[in-house]
């Protein structure tokens, strides 16, 4: 028997969001335990910390969703008014999710600064566009706690244009880090097959992960905009979330493999490209 009330693009999308953004969770925690048995050491302590720090709040963003998708389908199961309502582990998981993309970009944008020569330029708009992305997300927050109400939330309130500025900005950052680590990574090919073989390697971690951030970050701002009442949007964003952890994570795991691809080639200039950027 269909339900009453039909909660398809509320329940059933969010439903959906957790399910596939917790397998990438799970794949992020198996590259977390691969770096601390493989892939640290020689780390810094710093480096170290900074990977449990980024770890630790995607854990804490899964931990929120969750706690929302209870409040909705047991604590208030049957209770067609509470799917209006915002609750408050909704509103806090976008700040969170916004401290994740941003530590991420900051990683990516201090690699750029080395591989740039130490170019301040590009990572610092890098970094000032992920400072745009967590602002809006702190008040998007904000504008949750205070309106309550999905439909207040969306065009008629302040959220709209907050998520809208912090998904752009999401878009900018992640095609800026992606063309410049490229660019970077292209100047610094040498005769060598195995460096260019490296770099290649870089190069495409690069890519994919930026360009698939990229896509899920499009695809959730053209969602927000048409269906902002709904929660088909966040299906996109959640999986989003986890792309950044997964996505740090692998360039981490990538450089033994990055190192041995250079073989006995001695280029000073070219051990940028893999050593720890902390």
């Amino acid at each position: 028997m269909p339900a009453l009330i039909p909660v398809d693009n509320l329940l059933g999308a969010a439903f959906i969001g957790i399910v596939l953004s917790t397998v990438l969770y799970g794949v992020s925690c198996l590259q977390t335990y691969l770096y601390y048995t493989h892939y640290s050491k020689g780390d810094s302590l710093r480096l170290k910390l900074f990977v449990s720090l980024v770890v630790a709040l995607d854990t804490l963003h899964v931990a929120l969703i969750s706690t929302a998708y209870y409040h909705y389908t047991v604590t208030n199961f049957g209770d067609s008014s509470a799917l209006k309502r915002v609750t408050w582990s909704l509103a806090v998981q976008i700040t969170f999710g916004g401290l994740v993309g941003l530590l991420v970009q900051l990683f990516f944008a201090k690699r750029i600064y080395v591989l740039g020569k130490r170019r301040l330029v590009i990572p610092g708009i890098i970094g000032l566009l992920g400072f745009v992305e967590l602002g809006c997300s702190i008040a998007y927050t904000i504008a949750g706690y205070s309106d309550h109400y999905f439909s207040v939330s969306g065009k008629e309130g302040h959220a709209d244009a907050y998520t809208s500025t912090a998904l752009t900005a999401n878009i900018v950052c992640d095609l800026l880090i992606a063309g410049c680590t490229v660019y970077y990574l292209r100047e610094g090919r040498t005769a060598f097959y195995r460096t260019n073989k490296a770099v290649t390697l870089l190069m495409t971690y690069a890519l994919s992960t930026c360009i698939l951030a990229m896509i899920f970050s499009l695809v959730c701002l053209i969602t927000w905009v048409t269906m902002n009442q709904t929660l088909i949007y966040a299906v996109f964003y959640w999986i989003l979330i986890r792309i950044y952890p997964c996505s740090f994570l692998s360039t981490l795991n990538s450089r033994e493999a990055s190192l041995s691809g250079q073989g006995s080639s001695r280029s000073g200039p070219h051990e940028t490209v893999v050593e720890p950027c902390f």
